[in-house]
């Protein structure tokens, strides 16, 4: 009889104590699926809608560049007035952007750091054309230092954007989707134009080799696209990249022998560049 009640014990201990380890496993798992839905919620900013948001701001810091240098080779007041359209497009962009981004999220911190790098810069690159455009205006000239610092300020809100997408949006999978790769070649172009503008404005080598440079870039992203996508055509961009490519260097001839802008080369050259933005 004995010998039967301490085998009920036993038994009973071994039930006890097989529902605590059930237990605690299942508070293991919970922990565990605690932890990877709090690490979701703190990604919850890095949606496919605040991505598309995202997307164009780049693009529209290039074209804000591109609007400013236009004006200070052209001196045409329309394209003045581009540049400050386009800077209230760009303006427009990153409030759409915060509108559908959690900023203040537990997981945004890192990105918050960026993209208030980016807006300080965007604040700025305006300021600073102004100043440009004022002393342009004034003296019929352009202030080199001043030119430097806008195009500085350019450089550091490309910076800050890039950053910030690496943070939110790049997903570090390997292989880039063809439109991954349209963005890519889509900034090579950008960085050409805006260069060439800066060539014609202050006449610098080093422009002149960033133009050439960023040519070559797109010329290897392409190829990479192609080889990895065979049956995806990006003929648009490879087409306006040899047509701009091709303006580029009759304009640059034309500068570099009579020391000034061929009015009717760099209005070819504009209409290429619109055409490039309508594609994108």
């Amino acid at each position: 009889m004995k010998l039967k009640i301490f085998l009920v014990v036993v038994l009973g201990m071994i039930m006890i104590m097989a529902g605590v380890s059930a237990m605690n496993e299942m508070n293991e798992s919970e922990s565990v699926t605690g932890s990877e839905e709090n690490a979701y919620q703190n990604i919850s900013l890095f949606t496919e809608e605040a991505k598309d948001a995202f997307s164009p701001i780049d693009d529209k810091i290039m074209m804000v560049a591109e609007g400013a240098y236009d004006y200070l080779v052209s001196g045409d007041g329309e394209s003045k007035q581009v540049f400050f359209d386009t800077y209230a497009s760009l303006e427009g962009d990153m409030a759409a952007f915060e509108e559908k981004a959690d900023l203040k999220s537990e997981g945004a911190g890192e990105f918050k750091a960026s993209y208030d790098e980016l807006t300080g810069a965007v604040i700025t690159m305006e300021t600073l054309a102004e100043k440009v455009f004022d002393s342009y205006e004034m003296n019929e000239t352009i202030d080199s230092r001043d030119f430097d610092a806008f195009e500085a300020e350019v450089e550091r809100a490309m910076t800050a954007q890039e950053a910030a997408w690496d943070l939110g949006f790049d997903s570090g999978t390997g292989l880039m989707k063809p439109g991954t790769y349209r963005v890519f070649l889509a900034e090579s172009l950008h960085k050409a134009i805006k260069e060439s503008y800066a060539y014609l404005v202050l006449g610098s080598v080093s422009e002149k080799e960033e133009v050439f440079a960023a040519f070559s870039d797109f010329n290897e992203t392409v190829a990479a696209a192609e080889e990895q996508y065979p049956d995806e055509s990006f003929d648009d961009l490879k087409k306006i990249k040899s047509d701009l490519m091709q303006s580029v260097e009759r304009i640059f001839a034309t500068y570099e022998v009579k020391g000034v802008v061929d009015v009717d080369e760099f209005a070819d050259l504009k209409s290429l560049v619109e055409s490039f933005y309508r594609i994108t």
